[in-house]
C-alpha cells in the first residue's frame, strides 16, 4: 500500500492495555492486525481516542492524533474504523475537513452506520442513551455512572435523522465496509442477548450491529464473525 493506514477503535476501545515492560501480559485491541498489514508492506499506526465520548469529540481527538503523526501537507492516509470508529472517521472527513493531510479512503468494520437496534432497546427499556426518562435517587446516580455520550450517538433515530443527513460522503474519498454475521451465537457469548434482540428486529447481525446497518459505500464482504472477532 502506498499510503499509511490508521486504525481507529470503537466504543470502549483502546490501543494497548497492560505493562509495557511485560509484553506477554498486554492486551491489544487490534490483536495482530497491525503486524499482518505491516507484513504486506503497509505503514500502520494505531490511534487512541476517548472510549466513551461522542462522535464529535472522538473525531476531534482523532484529527489531533493524525496531525501529530502524518507529514503535514504531504501524506494521504487510509482510515480503518472498527464499530464506532467508522463513524468517527466519516465525521472527520465531512466536518473537520483536515488541511494538513488528506484522507484517501475510509474502511469501516462492523460500524453501525444506520444505528444499532440494540441501543434502541437499551434506551427504551433502561433509559441509557436517553434524557427523556426521569431518574431519582440511587438510580439517577447509577445511570450517571453508566450512561455515556456515545450511547445516544448510536441509536437508529440519531443516525437516521441527524448524523447521516448532515454527514455527506466526500466524493474524493473512497468508502468501503465489512459486516459480520456468525449465523450462530453461543449461549455462553456475552453477545448472545444483543444478537437475539437485533435478529428479531433486523435479521443477520454480528451481535451488536446488523448486516444492513454495517453497509456503507462498497460492501466488500460479510464475514462469518461476531462483533468482537471482526
Amino acid at each position: 500500500p502506498r499510503n499509511p493506514i490508521a486504525l481507529c477503535h470503537g466504543l470502549f476501545g483502546f490501543d494497548t492495555l497492560g505493562p509495557q515492560l511485560i509484553p506477554d501480559l498486554q492486551i491489544h485491541y487490534w490483536r495482530g492486525i497491525p503486524e499482518a498489514l505491516q507484513q504486506l508492506g503497509a505503514r500502520v499506526f494505531v490511534t487512541k481516542v476517548s472510549s466513551i465520548g461522542s462522535i464529535h469529540d472522538r473525531a476531534l481527538a482523532l484529527d489531533k492524533v493524525l496531525q501529530g503523526t502524518l507529514d503535514k501537507g504531504k501524506e494521504q492516509v487510509n482510515l480503518i474504523g472498527h464499530s464506532m470508529g467508522g463513524l468517527d472517521a466519516r465525521y472527520l472527513v465531512a466536518h473537520i475537513q483536515p488541511q494538513h493531510y488528506r484522507v484517501a479512503s475510509v474502511t469501516t468494520v462492523g460500524t453501525p452506520h444506520h444505528g444499532s437496534t440494540f441501543m434502541d432497546f437499551c434506551r427504551d427499556y433502561t433509559g441509557l442513551g436517553s434524557s427523556v426518562l426521569r431518574w431519582h435517587g440511587f438510580w439517577k446516580y447509577a445511570k450517571s455512572c453508566l450512561d455515556y455520550p456515545a450511547y445516544s450517538n448510536l441509536t437508529t433515530d440519531y443516525l437516521r435523522d441527524h448524523f447521516n443527513p448532515n454527514t455527506p460522503d466526500n466524493p474524493a474519498v473512497q468508502y468501503f465496509s465489512y459486516a459480520g454475521d456468525p449465523e450462530r451465537m453461543s449461549i455462553f457469548s456475552p453477545l448472545r442477548g444483543p444478537w437475539e434482540v437485533i435478529r428479531a428486529r433486523e435479521g443477520p447481525n454480528d451481535g451488536l450491529v446488523s448486516v444492513k446497518s454495517a453497509q456503507w459505500g462498497q460492501l466488500v464482504e460479510t464475514v462469518p464473525a461476531n462483533h468482537l472477532d471482526l
